[in-house]
């Protein structure tokens, strides 16, 4: 094998690098500021969407529904990563063989060493709170659920189907030529579709997070009063290296101050566009390194906004699947969508009725991934309320790699319900999933066998 040595750089470029008080040309193997890094995202579907976890120093958009599960994915990558430190990106001293749930996964499944640096310090995040849910008042909330029923059969109708159909049939009105029959045969639909709604009580917000593993000392909260605030600081907050994530939540809670000062009647058209194109350059500004030669610089903070879309808004209705204006589509390098699926019952399994949700199923698709594969989709069962089987913001990542293994034939399938996997044998998908539960070695053989897809 032919060993290559290391060029000597320009004198040039030396000369500029002098002028500059530091390494800004270098050559792409000495780049060390500019190698992707990743962590991870909290869910093992997610990560393998992502091409093998979320990355640092990008921009990620997370959209979807109310309660489509995208600030429950975001807990569950705070909860993770503030147990893994921050100088050397391993686990914390004072988790390492813990009982902490959180902290085994790390360890037992990721394979996560043990920080032995001797400066151990949890990894920090910011949340950027315009919807102010964390600075609200830590009392419960009510929530609304509702249910979608065929009045004819009596067959439950899926939310989402529900929802799409009403985007669709605005669409259609929308269209230049009409296509009559087509929203005759939609209008028929929705008639006769009847909606029940039911209230259930939630934990206070700050309850909640906690429940969720957050470390409230390790997550710093700024309540922006408009969107000129957020956008001043945030160069500072990245360039700081103090910070190793910020949340911005959301796009469409940030109001511009010009905004706010206009009467109805005013045009506002575009302003938050512009702005949010503002925020786009300033974040990707503040991601320049400043020694290219740094690996530290490649540990930046992602930057992740979250974003709701609305079905049935008229002709108001955007067809674009997120907004935010065309610096947000240019700048971001993922836009994954959430969507609720089934709700699910203390055992699990899509809940009746008449039963107590205890979580749902979500449902994740890359519109936009430049980090890993577009259009690849995944889902996962998150639960918001204990139970005997599953506590409260868990991700459940055990039926997750069983799901992905099932499907790409790491683990082997026979006549039966049979499966079998490096000699073992089991009967049953449930039994399979069980004995991913309760077998932490097993567990881990899946994932690293799962972890080679990637």
């Amino acid at each position: 094998m032919i060993e290559v040595q290391g060029m000597n750089l320009p004198q040039v470029v030396l000369d500029y690098n002098k002028k500059m008080g530091s390494t800004k040309i270098s050559t792409l193997s000495r780049a060390k500021a500019l190698h992707m890094k990743r962590f991870f995202s909290g869910s093992f579907g997610l990560d393998r969407m992502f091409g093998g976890g979320a990355a640092f120093k990008r921009i990620q958009l997370y959209f979807g529904a109310k309660s489509a599960g995208k600030n429950a994915t975001m807990n569950q990558m705070m909860a993770y990563n503030q147990r893994i430190c921050r100088n050397c990106q391993k686990i914390m001293p004072e988790y390492w063989g813990s009982s902490d749930r959180w902290a085994i996964v790390l360890q037992h499944i990721l394979g996560i060493e043990q920080c032995q640096c001797g400066n151990a310090q949890g990894r920090v995040y910011l949340f950027y709170d315009y919807e102010k849910t964390l600075s609200m008042d830590n009392e419960p909330k009510i929530i609304k659920i509702n249910y979608f029923h065929d009045k004819q059969t009596g067959e439950e109708i899926n939310e989402n189907d529900y929802n799409d159909t009403l985007i669709k049939l605005d669409e259609l009105k929308e269209a230049k030529k009409l296509d009559t029959k087509a929203i005759a045969e939609l209008e028929y639909w929705l008639e006769n579709i009847t909606v029940t709604s039911e209230e259930q009580e939630q934990l206070g917000a700050q309850d909640y997070i906690k429940r969720c593993g957050v470390i409230p000392e390790q997550l710093l909260v700024f309540a922006p009063e408009y969107l000129e605030d957020g956008i001043d600081s945030m160069r500072d907050m990245i360039k700081s290296k103090a910070i190793d994530g910020i949340i911005w939540d959301s796009l469409q809670a940030a109001i511009p101050k010009y905004v706010d000062d206009r009467s109805a009647e005013d045009a506002t058209m575009g302003t938050e566009a512009k702005q949010n194109g503002i925020l786009m350059r300033k974040i990707s500004a503040a991601y320049a390194p400043t020694d290219i030669e740094d690996e530290r610089e490649a540990y930046l903070p992602p930057v992740f906004l979250t974003a709701q879309v609305r079905a049935n808004l008229g002709f108001l209705h955007a067809k674009d699947s997120y907004s935010g204006g065309k610096a947000v589509q240019h700048f971001i390098s993922t836009a994954i969508e959430f969507k609720r699926g089934d709700f699910l019952n203390a055992s699990g399994v899509k809940a009746k009725k008449e039963e107590t949700y205890y979580g749902q199923a979500v449902n994740i698709l890359a519109d936009k991934n430049k980090i890993g594969a577009p259009q690849s989709k995944c889902s996962f069962n998150y639960y918001f309320k204990e139970s005997e089987l599953f506590p409260v913001g868990f991700i459940d990542y055990q039926d997750e790699l069983v799901t992905i293994a099932v499907e790409n034939k790491i683990i082997q399938t026979g006549g039966g319900g049979n499966y079998s996997f490096k000699g073992d044998k089991i009967r049953g998908f449930d039994n399979l999933v069980a004995k991913v539960r309760t077998e932490p070695d097993f567990c881990a053989a899946i994932f690293t066998e799962v972890k080679s897809l990637i």
